[in-house]
């Protein structure tokens, strides 16, 4: 016999926290009575929530909490309670629809509802209030679900109604009553701030089923008070030879800590067990499987079995774990939208200008990370940084660049001579020449050039005074005396 740590159970658990005395006690009597009646049994909800433009932000995160947190002790799967969430405004949309299903179907569970529906289901800010064919709509898909034999007989089914306002687009109580009598749907009427009491008696099956809170506020205390314990186990449906009509198998899942920083998707098994008290001996379940978040870079759409998909060209995501492609962002350097389908595409500087007398060492780019490389031409000394890099914030690294003319040092003016010089006279490239005075002459270089090391070419120029050779002296006569 293999060992195993299945185990046969049908669990129903609730602990809330305490709201304030007398304020929500009736409300919350009639969904406790609801979740004891309906949890972990087969069921159909069908939640019908208000999205009018009368509903804000606020009113429409709180219907959200409500319904998950109504859900959080039910076991969403095919064989157990099958959910649909219709939400209607001018215009009524199914959002989810986990009611018209294969019943063999290895999806459309919990795992897979939770996820889909906190990032799926959005306010749409109608109009109208169009309950009229809200109710409608779940008749239709009842009938469709019956007609694909996907319907399940002797099953509870309830519809719960969240609205803060009064019917428009026509009166729906012949619509309720088709779906209560025609369907044997239970209606629970809920209706938060400015609702209207005798048109949530006319739709819901009883007066017991009406639930009436002040604001929605007080919607979001009765929410978390109803929240109860979440399962520390999924329940699944066992298959094979039992002897009872339903069992469930009870799987242990992660702890709450490891919850918070994981995802889930869905698996099926099979196991082969002995159980002496029912003779099973073949189970089938489905289980949460506890796994890896989707890497940097990458994200799902909801938690599925699904691959995780690349962000677009150019993004990426902070961190791990991201379920939308809004958590995209596109690198640093580029610009666009990924959430919006915007493409991220490299950010621009201003384009540069080649320096007078210099230029680029390569082709000089504008897009982010471009690098360009300064030189100036022979003669010229590079002023600003030799190297500008285009940023993220489409300026450029680094000083403007300049190319300025080298210079040598003056040439002294020479004393008995003249100094004639091209241009500025210290520039590179200029000359300057040499002349002595009459009765002068030059030592050293008549021309000298300032050159591309800043350096005179040549020697030092000076003027010396031209000397006359001795006279030569006469034998045997005095030359001052011949004077005489």
């Amino acid at each position: 016999m293999k060992s195993s740590f299945i185990l046969i159970a049908f669990a129903a658990l609730f602990c809330g926290t305490n709201v304030e005395a007398g304020a929500l006690d009736n409300e919350a009597k009639i969904l406790l009575t609801f979740k004891q009646k309906y949890n972990n049994s087969q069921s159909d909800l069908a939640f019908l929530i208000d999205v009018s433009g009368s509903v804000s932000d606020y009113g429409f995160a709180s219907e959200k909490i409500f319904v998950e947190n109504l859900l959080n002790e039910f076991s969403v799967a095919p064989y157990s309670t099958r959910v649909s969430v219709i939400t209607f405004g001018a215009e009524v949309k199914t959002d989810i629809n986990y009611i018209d299903i294969n019943p063999l179907s290895l999806t459309h569970q919990k795992c897979e509802f939770k996820p889909w529906f906190e990032h799926n289901v959005k306010h749409r800010y109608g109009w109208a209030t169009n309950m009229k064919e809200a109710f409608s709509t779940t008749s239709n898909l009842l009938q469709t679900a019956m007609n694909n034999k996907h319907r399940r007989s002797n099953v509870h089914t309830v519809s719960i109604l969240i609205t803060d306002g009064y019917w428009n687009r026509g009166d729906p109580r012949a619509n309720a009553n088709s779906l209560k009598s025609n369907y044997g749907v239970d209606v629970i009427a809920v209706g938060v701030d400015r609702y209207s009491q005798w048109q949530l008696e006319a739709l819901a099956t009883s007066k017991d089923l009406v639930i009436g809170v002040s604001s929605f506020s007080k919607f979001r205390e009765l929410a978390m008070y109803i929240r109860g314990d979440a399962h520390d186990k999924s329940f699944m449906e066992v298959g094979g030879a039992i002897n009872v009509p339903r069992a469930m198998v009870a799987i242990k899942r992660p702890s709450a800590a490891a919850v918070q920083s994981a995802e889930y998707t869905s698996a099926s098994a099979r196991r082969d067990i002995m159980e002496q008290a029912f003779q099973v001996t073949v189970i089938r379940f489905r289980f949460c499987r506890f796994v890896l978040a989707c890497i940097r870079g990458t994200y799902k759409k909801w938690p599925t079995p699904d691959s995780c998909l690349p962000c677009p060209d150019h993004s990426t995501t902070d961190a791990v774990g991201s379920i939308i492609v809004n958590q995209c962002k596109c690198f640093t350097g580029y610009e666009g939208d990924p959430s919006r389908d915007i493409a991220c595409t490299a950010v621009e500087c201003e384009q540069l200008v080649a320096p007078d007398n210099g230029g680029f060492r390569a082709v000089c780019g504008k897009v982010y990370d471009s690098v360009c490389e300064f030189q100036c031409n022979s003669g010229f000394n590079l002023v600003g940084s030799n190297s500008r890099r285009c940023q993220s914030d489409k300026s450029w690294s680094g000083n403007a660049v300049q190319c300025q003319i080298i210079t040598c040092a003056d040439l002294p003016t020479q004393a008995h001579g003249v100094k004639k010089c091209t241009g500025n006279g210290n520039e590179y490239g200029n000359t300057c020449t040499f002349t002595c005075d009459v009765g002068y002459e030059r030592k050293g270089s008549s021309t000298r050039t300032c050159q591309a090391d800043g350096q005179w070419s040549g020697s030092q120029a000076t003027c010396e005074a031209r000397k006359c050779p001795a006279l030569r002296q006469l034998r045997l006569v005095q030359l001052n005396q011949w004077i005489a």
